[in-house]
């Protein structure tokens, strides 16, 4: 029994292809209880070479539509929190979602916050927008209030390609930038 079922309007469609890299020509939204699931989703999608189901595509590809759909139906003043968004999604189509959620929530009026562990999603925000957390000794966590994308990658241990080297002329400098 299916609940909703519906082609995705051009604006979904649009902003679908933008963060996938893609171009569909359509995709067919049908939410239903098959299953005995409650929110069981289906999508068909449709590209100039041909159409497929939920069950050939990635999994990246109907975790960004339902995110997409979800986002744009959204009131102004909504408070969007997403888990992980960047699952299944390459480096590319991470920052174009970055792109799409940013234009959402300024044109929309909408708080996005989203956990992640990717620095493909972080990488151009402003320090005040990124929070990180940090476990103290005592087992207890506090939220850094603003972080560098590359402190907050450093946090959690990453540390290849983003080396950064530093010179100083003295031992005191030295000691300074170390601590």
């Amino acid at each position: 029994v299916a609940k909703e079922n519906r082609l995705l309007t051009e604006e979904e469609l649009k902003n679908v292809s933008f963060v996938l890299g893609k171009e569909y020509t359509e995709a067919r939204w049908i939410k239903h209880r098959l299953f005995k699931v409650d929110n069981g989703l289906s999508i068909v999608f449709k590209t100039k070479n041909g159409q497929y189901s939920e069950a050939f595509a990635g999994s990246g590809e109907v975790a960004v539509t339902s995110c997409v759909v979800q986002i744009i139906k959204a009131k102004s003043g909504t408070l969007v929190l997403l888990d992980e968004p960047e699952v299944s999604l390459h480096p590319g189509a991470q920052e174009r979602l970055l792109t799409f959620l940013l234009n959402m929530a300024r044109t929309r009026q909408l708080q996005i916050i989203f956990s992640t562990h990717s620095p493909h999603l972080i990488s151009s925000l402003p320090d005040d927008a990124i929070k990180a957390f940090h476990q103290l000794d005592d087992g207890r966590s506090v939220v850094l209030p603003s972080t560098h994308p590359y402190a907050a990658f450093r946090r959690l241990g990453v540390t290849n390609g983003s080396e950064v080297r530093v010179i100083v002329e003295d031992k005191l400098a030295k000691s300074v930038v170390q601590q």
